[in-house]
């Protein structure tokens, strides 16, 4: 077919492949208790993600999640806002 990309799977880069090492400006430094700390961030991340991600799949609007409207009214009323947190949990507020 004209025109269609004829890349396939097997061109796309693999991220997971570690064989090769980054460029110098995306290397990470750091002592044993600092990358340790930061891998289990980063794990923590990609478990928020993944269930933002799964309760979005599921039809619940991102709005919701982040707890928007809570957060807005708060904000207008020069109040302090406690929205935002229900992302984190996974319960709606």
């Amino acid at each position: 077919m004209p025109g269609k990309d004829s890349r396939t799977s097997a061109d796309a880069p693999n991220r997971n492949d570690v064989s090769k090492s980054p460029p110098a400006h995306r290397r990470v430094a750091g002592d044993d208790e600092q990358l340790t700390s930061l891998a289990t961030i980063t794990v923590e991340i990609l478990e928020k993600e993944n269930r933002i991600t799964q309760r979005i799949a599921d039809g619940i609007s991102l709005l919701s999640i982040l707890n928007f409207d809570e957060h807005y009214a708060a904000i207008c009323a020069k109040q302090k806002s406690t929205g935002w947190g229900s992302m984190y949990d996974g319960k709606p507020r």
